[in-house]
């Protein structure tokens, strides 16, 4: 089983792969390379890292601690540093939305997060605001 942590700094994206990776601080302060679910390969290449990783560590190889992240603690960080590069009608827009419409997702693992879970939410956006704001949530 993977120990769960919450991402506190989203730090940069990483160029290399085809899953998007990103480096992350977690709360455990520990430097995690993040791989999102719904990018690149998919669950099923998650799913072999993981097994190929916990399968290394039990033959006595060295493997990177894996572990399964959410993003709760990162939205906050990342509302306060746009909040001095946007202008502040446009934070007030991106912190809504964040805040707001997209809360449902906060505490979901980026590991469980993949392109259906958002198509779904936009959906629900959709539905209970109209097209428009789902739009600008995706944005």
């Amino acid at each position: 089983m993977l120990a769960h942590v919450t991402a506190t700094r989203y730090v940069a994206p990483l160029r290399e792969g085809g899953s998007l990776p990103g480096l992350v601080e977690a709360d455990d302060l520990g430097t995690y390379v993040v791989k999102f679910r719904g990018a690149g390969q998919g669950l099923k290449a998650l799913v072999a890292e993981v097994i190929a990783g916990e399968l290394g560590r039990h033959l006595g190889l060295r493997v990177p601690v894996l572990v399964a992240l959410t993003l709760d603690a990162v939205i906050d960080k990342f509302l306060a540093r746009q909040k001095e590069r946007l202008r502040p009608r446009t934070f007030l827009e991106v912190q809504r939305h964040l805040s707001v419409y997209w809360k449902p997702l906060h505490r979901v693992h980026v590991g469980s997060i993949n392109r259906a879970m958002v198509a779904s939410r936009l959906s629900e956006i959709e539905m209970q605001r109209n097209p428009t704001v789902a739009d600008h949530a995706r944005s």
